[in-house]
């Protein structure tokens, strides 16, 4: 009985498919076991880093009557386009630089994620000027980042292999011997 090469193929398809949601969900999910991560995201990443986002939302504050409101102006918008293309481009040039061959899809994934968020930022910022979607792409730019960094290991709270260029602890001995070498 010969085996059917397409059924061999679609299975392979498959599995590649289920590879990737199951990275992308532990990329996503994985983070959250690290109070070091979250607290690194939330305090550098969101309130140090969009600084400029904050501090343009608190000055277009207004009260009317008791209610708060905020107007949406064109340097809101720039500030958050500015903070969403700065956050998106930084992790895809990590991911860039630290995902290998192994991670080509991934690697793709970035790229494409990177260049959508521009490209939506650039027609929010000069057609459409909507908050909503501003919103959304910086929501968007900040999932990009936490996937990407979700396995870097000097923002987790276990200790970092040797290999890590956080180093470890340097009275250990070092890995490895000088066998091949005239020393």
């Amino acid at each position: 009985m010969k085996e059917d090469p397409m059924s061999d193929e679609n299975s392979n398809q498959e599995s590649r498919w289920s590879q990737l949601s199951a990275e992308l969900r532990s990329r996503l999910t994985g983070p959250l076991r690290s109070p070091l991560f979250v607290i690194y995201f939330v305090f550098l990443i969101i309130i140090i880093g969009g600084l400029g986002i904050w501090d343009i939302l608190v000055r277009s504050a207004t009260y009317k009557g008791a209610n708060l409101q905020f107007s949406v102006s064109q340097a809101t918008l720039s500030a958050i386009h500015t903070y969403l293309v700065a956050i998106a481009v930084a992790a895809g040039t990590d991911a860039i630089l630290r995902w290998g061959e192994p991670n080509r899809t991934l690697r793709f994934l970035s790229y494409v994620s990177v260049t959508t968020l521009v490209l939506f930022a650039v027609f929010n910022s000069l057609l459409l000027e909507s908050m909503f979607l501003a919103t959304l792409l910086a929501a968007g730019a900040l999932m990009l980042w936490w996937v990407v960094n979700a396995d870097n290991a000097s923002l987790r709270d276990e200790n970092p292999p040797p290999s890590a260029s956080t180093g470890g602890d340097p009275r250990q001995p070092l890995q490895g011997d000088l066998s091949g070498f005239n020393a």
